[in-house]
């Protein structure tokens, strides 16, 4: 695997592509729920695998993950999506699940 400092000299583009996968993100909806470590306490929401919803925690103002959104209306975009059957479907890592 090429380093970032190799990238201009004696990568291939297949040890490019790689690379850059390497450095995204995970999907922030699957990440645990996590409250950060300061004292600044203010409302927000996570996206719950376990009951594939989005539920409101208590932030601490600073830390946590991506899994942490201002309004339910964001985390029900971001992680939720629904199907015409009127169940709920959630995108995950190995594809669309219906709920």
């Amino acid at each position: 695997m090429c380093s970032c400092e190799d990238l201009t000299h004696q990568c291939g583009p297949a040890q490019v592509s790689l690379l850059i996968v390497s450095f995204l993100p995970a999907d922030p909806c699957s990440l645990p729920l996590d409250e950060g470590n300061c004292s600044r306490f203010t409302l927000r929401w996570y996206y719950n695998q376990r009951v594939a919803e989005c539920r409101p925690f208590i932030y601490s103002g600073c830390g946590g993950n991506l899994n942490r959104f201002y309004a339910k209306e964001d985390c029900d975009h971001q992680c939720t999506h629904h199907v015409d059957t009127g169940k709920k479907a959630r995108q995950g890592s190995h594809g669309l699940f219906l709920l």
